[in-house]
């Protein structure tokens, strides 16, 4: 394995998936928070991220109480 120079103010660190050894600069991590060369990163797959239902809106836009004087008894078929 080749060494890697000195480099001021930087240091060398692993890849957590294939191993190389590489400055900390030439790395990112991804979604799992492993620290992978770019040659290793992959996004993360859509279908793994949970969605929300959108909830929805069931009320009433101008409730009012029956007027109870108004309307007939069912049991008063004369008023019908």
């Amino acid at each position: 394995m080749a060494r890697l120079p000195y480099v001021k103010g930087e240091y060398k660190v692993m890849c957590d998936i294939c191993g190389r050894v590489m400055y900390a600069s030439q790395t990112v991590f991804n979604w799992k928070h492993e620290r992978v060369c770019k040659q290793c990163w992959e996004p993360r797959n859509p279908q793994e991220m949970p969605f929300r239902i959108p909830v929805e809106k069931r009320n009433v836009p101008n409730p009012r109480p029956w007027k109870l004087k108004e309307m007939p008894s069912l049991t008063d078929w004369s008023k019908l």
